[in-house]
């Protein structure tokens, strides 16, 4: 009877990815015919019912909330969309990858030689390309530079969606686990807020998700040869969006890989000194390591040897204390928020600091609870566990990132968003309340001072 089950369930899979792929057809095949705005809203509005559809809790509708953000917030921009933060470098390297000849190149391939290369993939910016080729296929992103807005969140919900798809296909992850990832990773102010203004990491975080399922499909699962081949070959995509993202990436993978496997006392002898360490400690230790690894390994230009650490820059390279400092920052900059004074950051769209006051929130409940709870959640047996360190893992990258930018720790923050799923693994709500309005008590102090 599971099986039939399972069968049927599989089927309306197929059925329901079908009809979404015939309705992109359908909206893109009328796409002169309507305004930039209505197709692209379209899209998103198939995506977020396809993604409905394959969730049964309540809280499915969340995702249709997505296109509502995505258009009422489009009327908030008072500056062109590619004028905001340096959405022009991105445009010129679509330019560069589009038209490599008008800037004297030969082909791509060359400007990748010219650029620095980490673990064999060359620094060009990958992840930009599918969001502005879209709205310059369809139009001229040039002209109508709201469309790459668009652009964004619908990528960033195609993303979400087709390893959602996956997740399903290979009976990876439970449904309320994949349901509260995939929510947190389309509709949380979070990842509303970073795409505020052009990024790239869209394709990271689909890399990264990809990463995992195929990780705890391939490891932790006992699969049939049709799906371990299916899902190394998910695994093989994965390591080509990561590389071409942000190829230092790599390290924190085998962070994770060996923390994983060390808890999962795969490995005897690390195994028994990991059960041996409080866990608190074992966190410090861990944090003290990668940073230290990661001087040894990562080019200069990447190394945790940034001067973008403004006020901080002298102790951000501490191992521990630097690190504590890059999450804080990463979690609430901009900062403070009484007489905010940097919406130009925003486009001078004042719903994203209001986004972004609630994605901070967040992220502080989602850090402290890690942070507090990290021995309960480290004797654990179940995914949960192997995800939640996951996103932990991923927060070690802002060792080897500028200093300040949240979009930097936006990918592991949906992996860590499994912590609200148990109670136990929360901690009250009033802690990371309190812990913003210290740090605003704080900054302003600071200010007073340097004045």
């Amino acid at each position: 009877m599971n099986s039939h089950n399972q069968v049927s369930r599989d089927h309306f899979l197929h059925i329901k990815t079908i009809l979404a792929i015939i309705s992109f057809a359908l909206i893109l095949n009328v796409h002169e015919f309507i305004s930039p705005t209505l197709n692209f809203i379209l899209l998103d509005c198939v995506l977020a019912i396809y993604l409905t559809s394959l969730f049964q809790s309540k809280y499915k509708y969340l995702f249709l909330i997505h296109p509502v953000f995505l258009l009422l917030s489009s009327y908030g921009f008072e500056i062109p969309y590619a004028n905001i933060g340096i959405g022009f470098k991105y445009l010129t390297t679509y330019d560069i990858l589009t038209n490599p000849l008008s800037y004297g190149l030969d082909s791509v391939s060359q400007y990748c030689e010219k650029r620095e290369n980490i673990f064999g993939f060359c620094k060009v910016y990958f992840g930009i390309f599918p969001i502005i080729w879209l709205p310059d296929f369809l139009y001229n992103h040039r002209s109508l530079e709201i469309t790459l807005y668009y652009s964004m969140g619908f990528f960033n919900m195609i993303y979400v969606a087709i390893a959602v798809y996956i997740s399903h296909f290979f009976h990876v992850l439970n449904k309320n686990t994949l349901l509260i990832i995939a929510l947190y990773a389309t509709v949380s102010p979070t990842f509303f807020e970073i795409n505020s203004t052009l990024h790239r990491y869209g394709l990271l975080f689909f890399g990264l998700f990809l990463f995992l399922l195929a990780y705890i499909g391939l490891i932790k699962q006992k699969k049939s040869t049709f799906n371990k081949i299916g899902l190394a070959l998910v695994f093989f995509i994965s390591i080509l969006c990561i590389g071409y993202s942000k190829p230092q990436l790599f390290l924190i993978l085998l962070i994770f890989v060996f923390i994983e496997q060390i808890s999962s006392n795969r490995i005897p002898l690390f195994s028994g000194i990991y059960n041996k360490l409080e866990k608190k400690l074992l966190l410090c230790l861990l944090i003290i390591g990668v940073q230290s690894l990661g001087l040894l390994i990562i080019p200069t230009d990447y190394a945790p040897a940034s001067t973008l650490g403004g006020n901080f820059t002298s102790i951000v390279n501490i191992p521990l204390l630097g690190f504590i400092v890059r999450v804080i920052y990463a979690v609430l900059s901009p900062f403070p928020w009484v007489n905010f004074t940097q919406l130009e950051l925003y486009g001078f769209n004042s719903v994203f600091l209001i986004t972004h006051i609630l994605s901070a929130f967040l992220a502080s409940w989602l850090i402290l609870s890690v942070f507090l709870r990290i021995g309960l959640i480290l004797k654990s047996l179940d995914n949960d566990k192997t995800i939640i360190i996951f996103g932990i893992s991923i927060i070690f990258s802002l060792m080897f990132s500028a200093i300040g930018y949240n979009v930097y720790l936006a990918p592991a923050l949906p992996f860590l968003a499994v912590i609200f799923l148990k109670k136990t693994y929360r901690v009250p709500i009033f802690y990371p309340i309190g812990f913003i309005l210290l740090m605003e008590i704080v900054a302003h102090v600071a200010r007073f001072i340097r004045t």
